[in-house]
């Protein structure tokens, strides 16, 4: 039941995100990167196009205190490079990975492990399906991208940016409830 409201909630905010960023540009249609006013806090961004890698990296490149990351697939060197630059620079980094997933030989996991993050793998009996990080109490991101380098670079794929922190808020809660009920 728990699992059913998160979706709820995960497919409700995806999808006021989508309705409230896309707006008809002229007579050529949507915007392929659709941002929205600074006052609504929100960003859509669609892979190929728009480098979703590049975004997630400039937000983990302005934490200062914490990124926590549920994440299903993550294989992206780019992606983990930035994770091993946050904890150099002081900010705790935690990941928690998908054990099915993190049992692929391009994982990051043991690269990010060797860095000193912190890494768990989820006890759920089926896929633990997330894809979301929260920075500081104030960003989430969540949508279909997979950190990976298909995801990024061949794959239909969207990245959510949400810079409101009662959304990063329920994104943490989620988070501790996961990390917590994970081994390592």
């Amino acid at each position: 039941m728990r699992y059913k409201l998160l979706l709820v909630l995960l497919f409700a905010v995806a999808l006021f995100a989508a309705i409230s960023v896309l707006r008809p540009i002229g007579e050529a249609g949507l915007k392929s990167q659709t941002e929205v006013p600074e006052q609504q806090k929100v960003s859509a961004y669609f892979c190929p196009e728009d480098d979703c890698s590049g975004k997630l990296i400039d937000a983990i490149g302005s934490a200062k205190t914490y990124v926590h990351i549920a994440i299903y697939s993550f294989t992206h060197k780019g992606i983990a490079d930035a994770l091993v630059s946050a904890r150099l620079r002081g900010v705790e980094v935690k990941v928690l990975f998908d054990r099915q997933q993190a049992g692929s030989e391009f994982s990051v996991d043991e690269i990010l492990s060797e860095a000193g993050i912190e890494v768990k793998y989820d006890t759920l009996s089926g896929y633990m399906h997330d894809k979301f990080t929260v920075i500081d109490d104030r960003i989430a991101t969540t949508g279909s991208f997979n950190y990976t380098r298909n995801a990024d670079a061949r794959n239909a794929e969207n990245l959510v940016i949400m810079n409101a922190e009662d959304v990063a808020m329920k994104f943490e809660l989620e988070f501790q409830k996961l990390w917590e009920s994970s081994g390592s």
